[in-house]
């Protein structure tokens, strides 16, 4: 994979991480038992794919996808409280 893809690759599943993530919290918090196990398996799919790319970013020091993994875990933070549950 070129580094401009290894970049959009982290981003995005990096993002879907915690986007999912928190979004999956306030699903628990409303006892939405069927969206909460769809969302863990959300959660676990993008987790296991932008941590890879994360920790061989680090290892291989790719300062621009360590970045992309930071700041997307940013964004996908923030959106995820704008979506209603």
């Amino acid at each position: 994979m070129y580094k401009i893809e290894m970049v959009s690759v982290v981003f995005i599943t990096q993002f879907a991480f915690i986007f999912f993530k928190y979004l999956n919290i306030r699903i628990i918090a409303k006892a939405h038992v069927f969206k909460s196990v769809f969302m863990t398996f959300l959660i676990q799919s993008t987790w296991l794919i932008s941590t890879a790319i994360g920790v061989k970013a680090i290892w291989d020091a790719e300062v621009v996808i360590i970045i992309a993994y930071l700041l997307s875990g940013m964004l996908g933070s923030y959106f995820s409280f704008k979506v209603s549950v």
